[in-house]
C-alpha cells in the first residue's frame, strides 16, 4: 500500500499543494519555499527508509487553542 502512495504523480500533486497554500515549517524548521530542492535531493533515500520502515518521525509542535465554550482545539 505504501508504495502507491510513494508513486511520482502522487507525491508531485501533494508537495505542489503544500508549496501553493504556502505551508508553514515544520519541526525542522525548514521553510515551504525550500521544500522541493530538498524533496528533489533527498528523495531516493526517503523512500527507501519509508518503505523499509526505518524512517522516524520528528516529534509534531503541539498548540492547544481555547474556543469561548470552553473546549480545547
Amino acid at each position: 500500500m505504501i508504495e502507491k502512495v510513494l508513486k511520482g504523480r502522487n507525491i508531485k500533486q501533494a508537495l505542489q499543494q503544500t508549496v501553493s497554500n504556502k505551508g508553514a515549517a515544520g519541526v525542522d524548521k525548514m521553510p515551504v519555499s525550500l521544500l522541493k530542492d530538498y524533496f528533489q535531493r533527498e528523495q531516493a533515500k526517503l523512500f527507501t527508509k519509508i518503505v523499509n520502515h526505518k524512517y522516524l518521525t520528528k516529534p509534531i509542535r503541539g498548540v492547544e487553542i481555547h474556543k469561548p465554550d470552553g473546549k480545547i482545539r
